[in-house]
């Protein structure tokens, strides 16, 4: 809708007869331009605000209008130009949604079909500045941004029986109903958009002062037509453009300038030295030691997924917004959000949802409340506002769960402490960003619980795959890249623009969404670049995949098993005892036991620490774990930070990787 697109611009040369020039000596350019638009509306509503509908969704129509308006272009320097441009453009289309309907005629059920129609009549003022760039004299490509106001929006709705066609009637003794029309109510007025296209110069005098574009383009709408609705309009847009200008000075002849050479001049060349690239793979195994290897093994199992909700929400130094990574919904999307549905997202992704998923259970249990506690680092050099500041943190949830969910603010406690009733570390850097944050309690167990999913899971071996990169060469590095594909898609990219570190891990079985998923071999490349531009790079190395797929195993009748993984977090800082939520969690765990299961308990921490005192800590958090589960035998282990699970530069990484994971592996009679 967004307003307008494309269209290309004028360019000034000349053609045919007419002698051309650079665009750097060209002059400004002034014109119009007329184009038919195809109106390609993306939606997904049901109704228009206020007005009465059983569609269930329109999802998309278009239309055709005409943009009409007024050009100004500006030469750069070769080959840019600067165009603006100004016009009124038609953005209507009309809407049909059949839905199928039994009819009762002469006293037997027919199958007929009745159709939702609204038509919706817009039109708008554009404003369109945008960067040109001459590919050849005559030829010109642009991309800009698109500003709208919609001067009017109108809309006629009905809904008619079209099957069967000569025979029924509504309720109404009529084959229309739901009649309505007027003014589209919650109207947005103010339209953004992208746009692209190209156009070509055609000389319409001798001199080539006037000159005719034909031009095509596309625009890409970012703006709703209805406030807080996921309708919005792109353009397809074909016309001309018609620009006027002087003729363009003629440039001045180049003259050639000779200069004898001593006949024993030597020319010496000096050729950076080259940064050399290499890169080198090894497996880790999951006691965190090394392991050679040659092919990656990838096999399928049924499992059931749960991944503890971690309860708090972090912010930024001195800040009280909602920082972006987490998910904000609007109302479309909150009425389409299931928890079920993140049971192929990763941890973090899954955690950035909380606020969601406390909305939607908040819904689902409505005589739950939630306590909202809002908190600062307590050091008073660092958050200026104290308990202002946490205050105002506390209100930022709340907000959101009342104007996103619908939750009543009786149901909502706010309160304000400085530092956390627990917590972290003062005195390290990572510990202070870590009590800027909210924490939210409530009284049913059911709004905070695990998010448990049932899914496929991938299990690699072996589990992670550590790369050795080296670059060498006279000069620091100021930037790598390490890339992982598969059949041409990337499965993982790796970057930093400090120096290149002795390795890179890449736990695969911290995320199911980067586990290959074919038998295509994984190619891998390291590239280097030092402070002088000089790039090094690996040639395209190849690791073997080997496939093990669940239909496979059941086809081939291969013995085959259940793998259920379980987390636990929130042990309290230093602690390895068990708390209220992981008592619970280790409840639900014991009561999923089977007869001749097998489990696998690992302790890990996060950067947080000494090696050493992290790798005992996680022990201790493995076997405490062992026996809150009355497991006498099995594989018990600690890792500490050997293995990174989560992204440790945020603070809620660095939580979850403050866990134990139980694998419990069921055989299959």
């Amino acid at each position: 809708m967004v307003v307008s697109l494309a269209i290309f611009f004028a360019i000034g040369t000349d053609h045919g007869c007419a002698q051309r020039v650079h665009a750097d000596s060209a002059e400004v350019r002034y014109g119009g331009f007329l184009h038919l638009n195809l109106n390609l509306h993306r939606a997904g509503f049901s109704r228009l605000p206020g007005v009465p509908n059983c569609c269930q969704e329109f999802t998309g129509a278009s239309g055709l209008g005409v943009t009409v308006g007024g050009i100004y272009q500006i030469p750069l320097s070769y080959p840019l130009l600067l165009n603006l441009r100004g016009g009124y453009s038609l953005l209507s289309s009309d809407f049909a949604e059949p839905e199928g309907i039994t009819v009762i005629i002469n006293g037997d059920a027919v199958e007929g079909e009745f159709e939702h129609q609204l038509d919706a009549g817009l039109s708008a003022v554009l404003f369109e500045p945008s960067l040109g760039w001459r590919l050849s004299p005559g030829f010109g490509l642009r991309g800009g941004i698109g500003i709208g106001y919609v001067l009017g929006g109108t809309f006629d709705q009905r809904e008619v029986l079209v099957k069967p066609e000569e025979t029924g009637l509504f309720e109404n003794n009529r084959r229309t109903r739901n009649e309505f029309e007027g003014d589209i109510p919650d109207l947005n007025r103010l339209l953004l958009s992208a746009h692209l296209g190209v156009g070509y110069d055609f000389p319409l005098n001798e001199e080539g002062s006037l000159l005719a574009t034909p031009e095509i383009g596309y625009s890409r709408g970012f703006s709703p037509i209805v406030i807080d609705s996921s309708w919005s309009v792109d353009q397809l847009r074909v016309g001309v453009a018609v620009t006027f200008g002087s003729r363009p000075a003629m440039p001045e002849p180049m003259s050639i300038v000779t200069t004898p050479t001593q006949p024993d001049t030597v020319v010496s060349v000096i050729t950076p030295e080259p940064l050399l690239a290499s890169v080198t793979v090894v497996g880790i195994r999951e006691d965190g030691s090394e392991v050679p290897i040659t092919t990656l093994h990838v096999e399928e199992f049924i499992s059931t997924n749960m991944r503890p909700l971690l309860n708090y929400v972090f912010f930024a130094e001195k800040e009280s917004r909602l920082p972006e990574r987490y998910k904000r919904l609007n109302r479309t999307e909150r009425d389409r959000f299931r928890v079920e549905s993140l049971h192929n997202v990763p941890t973090l992704p899954t955690y950035h949802h909380l606020l969601n998923i406390v909305g939607r259970r908040m819904q689902e249990y409505p005589d739950a409340h939630l306590s909202i506690i809002g908190c600062n680092d307590g050091l008073e050099e660092k958050e200026d506002g104290g308990l202002e500041l946490s205050i105002a943190r506390a209100r930022t949830v709340a907000d959101y769960l009342r104007e996103a969910w619908d939750i009543d603010t009786s149901r909502l406690l706010i309160e304000a402490r400085d530092l956390p009733e627990k917590p972290s570390n003062m005195t390290l850097v990572d510990g202070v960003i870590e009590n800027r944050r909210v924490e939210l309690y409530s009284d049913a167990w059911e709004v905070l619980a695990p998010v448990v999913t049932v899914d496929t899971l991938r299990l690699t071996n072996p589990p992670a795959i550590r790369f050795r990169p080296v670059a060498s060469g006279p000069n620091r590095v100021k930037g790598w890249r390490l890339r992982v594909m598969q059949s041409g898609k990337l499965l993982k990219e790796f970057n930093d623009s400090t120096g290149v570190p002795d390795r890179i891990n890449w736990n695969l079985q911290g995320g199911q969404e980067s586990v290959p998923r074919a038998d295509a071999p994984l190619k891998y490349q390291f590239e280097a670049t030092d402070q002088r531009d000089v790039s090094g790079e690996t040639p395209g190395h190849q690791l073997p995949v080997e496939q093990v797929t669940i239909s496979e195993k059941r086809r081939e009748r291969v013995a085959d098993k259940y793998i259920d993984r379980y987390s636990l977090i929130l042990f309290d800082f230093d602690k390895a005892a068990f708390n209220e939520a992981n008592d619970r969690i280790a409840a639900f765990i014991r009561e999923r036991l089977r007869e001749g299961a097998t489990l696998t308990i690992t302790g890990y921490t996060d950067r947080i620490g000494e090696d050493d005192y992290n790798l005992r800590l996680s022990q201790r958090r493995a076997e405490q774990t062992a026996k809150e589960l009355e497991i006498i035998e099995g594989n018990v282990a600690g890792l500490g930070e050997t293995v990174e699970l989560h992204e440790n530069d945020l603070p809620e990484g660095r939580f979850y990787s403050r866990t134990v994971t139980i694998i419990v592996e069921t055989p299959i009679e």
